[in-house]
Parts: structure tokens; sequence; C-alpha cells
């Protein structure tokens, strides 16, 4: 991986932290953008994603393929497209979902994915109720038919949203087809061969954490609403 590197251009490889942040800065980037701003400095952006300065400046050096101005900073027009194709926003790939319940069915029919680059081609799953269904144009199979149509498309990218019993079985089903990335929606941990990038994203224990994370900060202020009234009574 490639870090601290100033003189790096999006198409280098950049270390797994700053490619946890470039969703934040595309989001905050396309907001100021739809808003009319034409420029941003890093030190804005650092103040107002809470983030630290001087990190926010290595990571911009390293995204950007024109340095930031004088006075002005980045062109947020430049950065935009910089992220964009970096990540792959400016040709789609192809993956497959793997359970089609509430979840699954939810992400069928989010039209999001196209904006970032990622086309579901098709469904898979055990239950014969939703079997040969169409949601959003997309097909659910059976999973027997997984590896055939994997193979004949060339898929490399798999959504898992079965049950957590379920998940590491699919996994492995998945990996010996060929799929190289997995996001795993399940509430499980999976294994998979170093070569396969799997990724957990759990979104009860994402809301849990938000939630922690609101008590820790309502417990911080009344602790100093505490010590300023203590003071006050002195």
């Amino acid at each position: 991986m490639i870090e601290d590197n100033e003189n790096s251009t999006p198409t280098q490889c950049v270390s797994s932290a700053l490619l946890r942040r470039l969703p934040n800065y595309y989001n905050y980037l396309r907001n100021l953008h739809e808003a009319g701003e034409t420029y941003v400095s890093s030190a804005k952006l650092a103040q107002d994603m809470f983030l630290n300065a001087v990190q926010v400046r290595k990571d911009l050096a390293q995204l950007s393929s024109l340095p930031g101005k004088s006075r002005l900073g980045f062109d947020i027009a430049v950065l935009l497209s910089d992220i964009e194709t970096f990540l792959g926003y400016d040709y789609c790939s192809d993956a497959v979902l793997i359970g089609a319940g509430s979840l699954g069915m939810a992400l069928l029919a989010h039209n999001g994915f196209a904006d970032c680059g990622l086309n579901i081609v098709a469904a898979f799953d055990v239950r014969k109720s939703v079997q040969g269904k169409t949601v959003n144009d997309k097909p659910v199979f059976p999973m027997g038919k997984m590896e055939e149509v994997v193979h004949r498309l060339g898929i490399k990218l798999a959504i898992i949203a079965v049950p957590a019993k379920a998940a590491q079985g699919v996994c492995d089903r998945l990996v010996k087809c060929g799929i190289r990335g997995i996001l795993n929606m399940a509430p499980t941990h999976l294994k998979a061969p170093q070569q396969v990038v799997v990724r957990d994203e759990n979104i009860a224990m994402a809301l849990v954490m938000v939630s922690k994370l609101v008590a820790d900060a309502e417990l911080q202020e009344r602790k100093e609403c505490s010590n300023t009234d203590i003071y006050l009574s002195n």
C-alpha cells in the first residue's frame, strides 16, 4: 500500500484507512458541489468532517490529480472526478446477490448502486416462493443455478444476505466458483482465502454502536453541566 505520498495519483493503491474515508469525502464534496461551491480547503473539510487536518491534507494530495490553489483550495469537481475514477464509478462491475429475503429484496429494489458503478445482475435463494420472481428487472434464481450463472457471466463480486448459519456455506461455494470480493450482510464472521476480499456490514451492530456513541455523548454533556453547576455555586 502507498501511504503519505503526496505525489501519488488516484490510479495508485491507497491505504485501507483512506479507502474507508473515500465515501465520506465523496458525499461531503458532492453536497458542496450541488450547493454551488467550486473550491474547498483541506482545513474546512477537516473541520466540517471532524477529521485530523494533517491527515486530510495528505489524503487530498494523494487523491487529487491537480494541486490545491493558494487561498482557494482544491477544485471540488476535479476531486469528485478523481474519487469516482479511483473507486470505479466510471465503469460498471456486475455482482450477484445471495438471499432474497426482506433485506435482499430491498437491495434488489435499490437504484443507487448503478450510480456507484455496481450492477446486481441476479439473486439466488433456496425458497421456492421467491424463485422465478423479478425485482427491478433482476431475476431470482434457485441456489442450484448459482455456479452456472457466476461462471457464465464471469462475476467476481457477491453480496451475502442469508441467515448467519447459512452464510459460511454460501461463502465457500462462491469462492469455489471464482468470486473475489464479498459484501457480507449476514451477522457472522466469514472465513475466506487471503486473496478473497470480505467486507462485513452488520446493520444491527452499526445501530448499536450509534446508540452507544449517543449515550456516551449524553453522559459527557451531563458531566459538563454538573461541573458548571458546581463552579457557579462556588
